[in-house]
């Protein structure tokens, strides 16, 4: 069936006789050393020779000796089960053997070879066993027909979300199940830190429908200041916005509509400072200094409201460039009315009304 074949590749069963690429899972394992497991996924894949191989290889590197054994009950069970030696008796002799194998993977893959072919015992006695749920759910859509397939999925998806474990969004997704699923998860570890970054991934249909969700981000955010781990708290708001498909320098809110009315206004004189202006007689300079010239001030402007802050900082997909002044203009730099200077970055020395055209460039090395 193409449809499983899919789903197994997706669940990290590489296809020995394809060559596509992707994502090996069989590779990692073998990595980490473990070759029973291995060897158990290309049992269930119908592949003796390749299962064969993987455990020779685990006792060449130097493996335990209970491979050698393993082996061995392997060869004695397909040989038992073969159409030309179908011994009952040697049958449930290694079967009884068999089940005293402390790892799932081993015993599900005997009983799997041991079990009458094509019995629901046969698929049962693998699906019980504690592997991991990707595992499952590739064994189910290679083996089990349409009906049984669909029961099973949902069973599993529900104990996944009962019990909180992650790997059941292979089957929820994140949508509200899925959320629910995180929630139980966050519930019984406090793990504030994967669920903001699961979070990030959520559709924002859903966000009305599980408003925890945002809960998850601003809370994993409010940690992070807690701890002053600024830095951490930039990289994974600028990782957010480029998930989120947004320019770095915005945020959730910034898309609300602007209100003209809203506006700075000089702290010293109270004048509202048109920012927006881009002719020369309303942007005053002193004599002629550059933007990067003038004298840090130490009184900061007064803000009249955060959405005014919003206006300057970022620019409107309606908006066209003509809103702004050009880069090469001469920017607000004083008070039109009493002159005192305004304020600038303490970082780069730039004026804080200067408008950027395109600042993402220096988000890349965070954006990787």
């Amino acid at each position: 069936m193409y449809e499983g074949q899919i789903v197994a590749q997706l669940c990290g069963w590489s296809n020995v006789d394809s060559k596509s690429g992707g994502y090996d899972r069989m590779a990692l394992l073998l990595e980490q050393d473990e070759f029973e497991k291995v060897a158990a996924l290309y049992i269930f894949q119908m592949n003796v020779n390749r299962a064969l191989d993987v455990l020779n290889e685990g006792l060449q590197r130097g493996g335990k000796e209970e491979l050698a054994t393993l082996i061995l009950a392997l060869v004695g069970s397909i040989r038992a089960t073969s159409t030309n030696n179908d011994d009952k008796i040697l049958i449930n002799e290694f079967s009884a053997v068999t089940k005293l194998f402390h790892r799932p993977y081993v015993r599900a893959m005997f009983g799997f070879i041991l079990t009458q072919d094509g019995n629901d015992l046969q698929y049962e006695c693998v699906l019980d066993e504690q592997l991991d749920l990707n595992d499952k759910v590739a064994f189910a859509a290679r083996y089990l027909n349409d009906q049984r397939l669909y029961d099973k999925l949902d069973k599993l998806a529900d104990e996944s979300r009962e019990k909180g474990d992650l790997q059941g969004i292979l089957l929820t997704g994140l949508r509200q199940n899925g959320c629910e699923l995180i929630q139980k998860y966050l519930d019984q570890t406090s793990d504030i830190r994967t669920a903001a970054l699961l979070a990030i991934y959520v559709p924002e249909d859903v966000h009305q429908e599980c408003p925890y969700v945002q809960e998850w981000i601003e809370g994993f955010r409010l940690l992070l200041d807690e701890l002053q781990m600024w830095n951490e708290r930039a990289e994974f708001d600028i990782y957010r916005s480029h998930v989120t498909g947004t320019t770095p320098y915005r945020r959730h809110y910034f898309d609300r509509a602007i209100n003209t009315n809203q506006h700075f206004s000089c702290i010293f004189c109270q004048t509202p400072l048109e920012v927006n202006q881009g002719t020369s007689s309303q942007t005053p300079t002193i004599g002629g200094l550059s933007t990067n010239t003038t004298s840090t001030p130490t009184t900061p402007l007064k803000v009249q409201s955060r959405a005014s802050q919003q206006t300057m900082t970022t620019r409107s997909s309606a908006s066209s460039s003509s809103t702004y002044p050009p880069p090469n203009s001469d920017m607000l730099m004083v008070c039109a009315k009493c002159r005192q200077v305004l304020p600038r970055c303490s970082i780069c020395m730039m004026s804080l009304t200067t408008y950027i055209e395109d600042a993402s460039y220096a988000y890349e090395p965070l954006l990787g």
